[in-house]
């Protein structure tokens, strides 16, 4: 049996993000001339899709290399069709790592730093490059340098769906269903407001493990059991890019960003990157802790006191200076990751709404202004979220938002269950924007927005409990089967599904919805008529294709389960009637909490009302009536 343990270790004050690189804290460097010393690409041929990672040296005056009004380096790049494509570069300091007695990573710089130009082409053929680095006094091109591409089975990037605008497929054609969880940050105790440097070493049968290794972890448990995609904050306590003061970024946190990027993609695991999830600048404007998350940093980089020019949250959304400096990280963040296709998405912030010192609109305009600027400097064109938390039509409905999320916790006491919630906001946000709909969030919280599934982590109230994964399986099946472009993304992964090993939920879920053209065809979320109200029934339709549907017994809740300790009954006899056009049809059902086909037939139906008996079942049941043919074919 394994044994699961978590528990808080607490750094020096100011570890944070302490390293820069030993460039940046060096006098300004003077030079007689901008200049390009060298242009080293590390290979001469790449795969379609797979990094090229180009060395550059160079000699220019500024002080600091992670502001782009004073040094910047850009790679020009021309492909087979004559497409041009240009990808920001960034400065970047390297690291070796080692675990010091089993409780801290810690990461020792290994060098000076240097420039980097990362590219991905995305067409076979032959291809050239060409840096050019601006300053203020100009700009600079460097010799022109050749590579090839070659073919590779890899998918491509993450896209909207040609035929079907409410889902996703990769650059190949092939369809893409974020299934998947949470890993937003290494998991945190309590934390001072003036200091993020606090960390959890998780430790397993009696093995700790920290840092990247946690990681390593749940990326290798969630690959294993057909997961997709998970979100990570690029500014969390030990991840972060931006640092304690205005631009300079914390190269540990991005050397490990470097990381698990990398692993996302050796899983095929996309990535939905949260830029900034920050509530206050300051305890002046008020406290809203929330769970384990610190909403106030005092070394907040956008504080007038660290160099920036904010003195409230509202400044950081309207004033020009901090909008040019938010913009110069996003640059870094395309620089440097936006080379990879396991990056799913950017979302440039997490709870928007919870910074209540900015107007909805303020944040509208915000929000519209930053997208606009990532799909400028973007040449891959990844997907832009909206930032969850802002329900608010005219930000859902911006030119700049390619998908929206709804973010869906219940407490122990809510009316509803989390089936319900998910399926009543999804049917009814689903189709109304046109654009493809994640709920990006979801889980059950206690009176202080903790974890309620959890059986100790912060003295929960309502605690032990699902270690069945109740919860968790309810959230990968309803929401997508209400219309969602994915499974209902888990936040409680540290305290719930990897203690109690529930990842054995999603491979059900991922081998049902295999075989099913998501992004070729439009199907839409229904619920179809039940004969018992002990049982809910929803389900996607198509009728070039068929019917896709999930039957959910509503006792199996945790209300019913978990909280009140009882066992559903078993239900039998159930009817589900369905509304279908004439044809020859195939007729399949699921165990969707076993994972194991229950039975498979044929039938004939010659249009209209049809009714199907359910299997007898005690949690729930999915099934698939495809059409065969229409029946006209003999005619």
């Amino acid at each position: 049996m394994m044994t699961y343990k978590i528990y808080a270790n607490r750094a020096k004050s100011g570890s944070y993000c302490s390293v820069f690189t030993a460039l940046v804290l060096l006098p300004c460097m003077c030079f007689a001339a901008d200049r390009i010393v060298s242009v080293k690409p590390r290979q001469e041929s790449v795969g379609r899709f797979e990094l090229l990672e180009v060395d550059v040296e160079l000699e220019a005056d500024y002080r600091t290399p992670f502001d782009p009004r004073q040094v910047a380096i850009d790679g020009q790049f021309t492909g087979p069709d004559g497409e041009k494509m240009t990808a920001p570069g960034f400065f970047a300091q390297d690291f070796s790592r080692k675990v010091w007695k089993g409780r801290r990573e810690v990461l020792t710089p290994i060098n000076r730093g240097g420039w980097k130009v990362r590219f991905t082409p995305t067409a076979v053929g032959d291809w050239c490059g060409q840096i050019t680095l601006t300053t203020p006094r100009g700009a600079v091109r460097s010799k022109e340098f050749a590579f090839k591409c070659t073919a590779s089975k890899h998918p491509g990037f993450v896209r909207i769906a040609k035929d079907n605008p409410r889902m996703f497929e990769c650059d190949d054609g092939s369809a893409y269903l974020p299934i998947g969880h949470n890993l937003f940050i290494e998991r945190l105790t309590k934390v001072d407001p003036s200091s993020w440097a606090q960390f959890h070493v998780i430790e397993v049968d009696g093995k700790k493990i920290v840092g990247l290794d946690q990681y390593r972890r749940w990326l290798d448990r969630m690959a294993e059991a057909g997961c997709t995609a998970t979100c990570v904050n690029f500014n969390g306590p030990t991840l972060g890019v931006e640092g304690s003061w205005a631009y300079r970024y914390n190269q540990r946190g991005c050397w490990k960003l470097d990381r698990i990027v990398q692993m996302c993609r050796e899983r095929s695991i996309g990535i939905k990157v949260v830029v900034e999830h920050i509530r206050y600048i300051s305890t002046a404007e008020g406290i809203d802790w929330g769970g384990s998350m610190p909403k106030v940093r005092s070394d907040f980089p956008y504080y007038y006191n660290n160099g920036g020019t904010c003195r409230s949250m509202q400044d950081l959304f309207v004033l020009p200076a901090a909008h040019e400096q938010f913009q110069a990280q996003l640059r870094y963040i395309v620089a440097r990751w936006g080379y990879s296709t396991s990056i799913m998405a950017w979302q440039t912030w997490a709870e928007v709404n919870c910074c209540r010192k900015a107007s909805p609109a303020e944040k509208i305009a915000w929000t519209d202004k930053m997208n606009r600027y990532l799909r400028s400097i973007d040449p891959w064109g990844h997907l832009l979220a909206v930032p969850n938390g802002s329900h608010w039509d005219k930000m859902w409905t911006l030119d700049s938002v390619e998908f929206v999320q709804l973010t869906g916790y219940a407490r122990h006491n809510a009316p509803l269950s989390l089936v319900d919630l998910w399926a009543n906001r999804v049917l009814e946000f689903s189709r109304r924007y046109g654009k493809p709909l994640l709920i990006g969030e979801t889980g059950m919280v206690d009176r202080a927005w903790g974890c309620s599934e959890h059986q100790d982590a912060y003295r929960y109230p309502d605690a032990p409990k699902d270690k069945q994964g109740i919860i968790l399986h309810n959230a990968i099946w309803a929401p997508f089967f209400a219309g969602s472009c994915g499974t209902g993304m888990h936040w409680w992964w540290a305290y719930y599904i990897d203690p109690f090993n529930l990842y054995h939920h999603y491979k059900p879920f991922v081998q049902f919805t295999a075989d099913v053209p998501w992004n070729r065809l439009d199907f839409a979320a229904f619920e179809p008529k039940c004969s018992t109200d002990t049982v809910r029934a929803i389900a996607r339709k198509h009728t070039k294709w068929g019917i896709v549907g999930w039957v959910h017994h509503k006792q199996n809740t945790w209300k019913h389960v978990v909280a009140k300790g009882k066992t559903p009954t078993a239900v039998s006899a159930a009817t589900v009637t369905l509304d279908v056009p004439a044809g020859n049809y195939e007729l399949s059902w699921f165990d969707s909490w076993e994972g194991k086909d229950l039975s498979r037939t044929e039938l004939k139906h010659t249009g209209g009302p049809l009714e199907l008996s359910v299997p007898d079942f005690s949690r729930d049941v999915a099934f698939k009536l495809r059409l065969v043919s229409t029946g006209k074919e003999s005619q």
